[in-house]
């Protein structure tokens, strides 16, 4: 796919070797071949017999495309049923690779590298033109690498290619720059004082959103200050990622109502009773349901009575305070059960059939053999099956919601379905290590979004073809009208 000839500069030596280091195969080959299955890099296979080319659109390679558009554009099934394969002619072998052998060799290990990173972290989908838009970039440049511009300065040349959106290759060109920045070593102080805390540049591995943490909503700079200080306090106390992020978001609310009553200017001494009691008015009667307003309540209290206890804002007014009794009382929550006549057709092996891949059928009788939480059952590490003294089959988990690892003893069926799970060579995750249920596919795009089935795991992903329906739903799924069996299962 990639062809840039250049005179070739000496390299850094100190990045080249840590390059060299960390490049595993295929990625350290002057050419990387794409698999048409690969999550990242693939897009499938092509629809015609005897193609083993990826595809390109409408379930088609790019030169089965082409011979639709140049035949008037048919029905792009019948083409695939009725024409042969291309023939093979020079330069085949790197229609489906990132061919990266006319590059210098520092550019050539420095976007190998950001494509092993994109390809370990699989959430975003690799476009061949943005490789191609950046080496472009690099080798016109005349530098010898990539970190010897600021990002500003790639930035600015990658918005001058003329191919239309470049929406891709900008933040191809930010992701590219993070990483090998990141490459010797992430300064740790750095990443607190910015005002976007990313879990994983925190060292913070997190497998599910939120990935990250915003400051900059918050408009008072010395509250900013305080939130981040709070932040991180809570942080190396042990309190979790997620939870952080709650505490941040309810900040935000309060910044807000700050400065529609005391303006942006705001200083702490503003923040009074009366000024809190008009805050609780407000947040309760807003769109937020009752157990988040309560939250964002519970965290303001406690944000006010650590910057007391620590006395990081001396300004602040010493009746500024919020009590118990200033709580919302919560609201009951719902009962959670699934009734038996929905549990019956969830077990019916005809309907797990329905399901679009054997990875989520795996999961989803997993979670219905051991009431596991979606996100913990997604989550599971490769092989989780251990044997108790007796011979049992337990399923070992890590239990996000309690931050400990458990055991939980498994039926036959559930330990006969994720043993045949665990045969294959390929579950990697987006953390590069082996797990029960790596994500099939990347976070999808917005055109993809349309067709894609909405389960929590991503390997439930899958696009419907070109030109497909939906179909009707099955009247066999409906429940009757006087239905409301009150068994609880899970």
């Amino acid at each position: 796919m990639l062809s840039i000839a250049e005179a070739e500069p000496q390299p850094s030596a100190p990045l080249t070797v840590l390059l060299l280091v960390r490049l595993r195969p295929p990625f350290s080959s002057p050419v990387i071949r794409v698999d048409a299955d690969d999550p990242v890099f693939g897009r499938g296979r092509c629809g015609v017999a005897d193609c083993d080319r990826t595809s390109w659109a409408l379930q088609l390679c790019q030169g089965h495309h082409q011979r639709w558009i140049h035949r008037g554009k048919p029905d792009p099934v019948v083409l695939a049923a009725t024409t042969g394969p291309i023939a093979l002619r020079a330069g085949s072998d790197n229609v489906d690779a990132f061919d990266l052998s006319a590059l210098s060799t520092q550019h050539r290990l420095e976007i190998a590298y950001v494509l092993q990173c994109r390809h370990d972290d699989r959430t975003v989908r690799v476009i061949a033109h943005t490789i191609t838009d950046m080496a472009t970039v690099l080798e016109r440049s005349g530098v010898t690498s990539f970190l010897d511009r600021p990002l500003e300065h790639w930035l600015g040349e990658s918005r001058t290619l003329s191919c239309g959106d470049i929406t891709r290759t900008v933040a191809l060109f930010r992701y590219a720059y993070q990483r090998l920045s990141d490459i010797g070593g992430i300064d740790i102080d750095a990443e607190y004082a910015t005002d976007v805390w990313r879990a994983k540049r925190l060292g913070i591995v997190m497998t599910r959103s939120p990935h990250q943490i915003r400051f900059d909503e918050t408009t008072q700079p010395w509250l900013r200050a305080a939130v981040k200080r709070s932040a991180r306090l809570r942080l190396g106390s042990g309190k979790t990622f997620g939870t952080v992020s709650v505490d941040t978001r309810a900040m935000v609310w309060f910044s807000r109502y700050l400065t529609n009553i005391a303006g942006v200017a705001a200083t702490p001494a503003a923040v009074t009773r009366e000024l809190l009691e008009g805050y609780l008015v407000s947040i309760t009667g807003s769109h937020l349901q009752p157990h988040t307003s309560s939250t964002y309540i519970t965290s303001l209290r406690g944000f006010l009575d650590t910057c007391r206890r620590h006395e990081w804002l001396p300004e602040l007014a010493p009746t500024a305070v919020l009590y118990n009794d200033d709580l919302p009382p919560r609201p009951r929550p719902l009962p959670r059960f699934i009734s038996e006549f929905v549990m019956a057709q969830l077990e019916n092996p005809t309907n797990l059939d329905r399901l679009p891949d054997h990875t989520t059928r795996v999961l989803v009788i997993v979670i219905i053999e051991t009431g596991l939480r979606a996100n913990d059952a997604c989550a599971l590490v490769f092989n989780p099956i251990i044997n108790d003294s007796a011979g049992w089959p337990c399923l070992r988990y890590y239990n996000a919601k309690m931050a400990t690892e458990c055991l939980i003893p498994l039926s036959t069926v559930g330990a006969e379905a994720i043993r045949p799970n665990n045969n294959t060579s390929n579950n990697v995750g987006p953390t590069g290590l082996r797990c029960c249920f790596p994500p099939r596919t990347p976070t999808p795009t917005v055109t993809e979004r349309s067709t894609t089935r909405p389960c929590g795991n991503s390997s439930c992903a899958g696009n419907a073809p070109s030109g497909s329906t939906t179909k009707p739903a099955d009247p066999s799924l409906s429940p009757p009208t006087n239905s409301g069996t009150p068994l609880a299962r899970g």
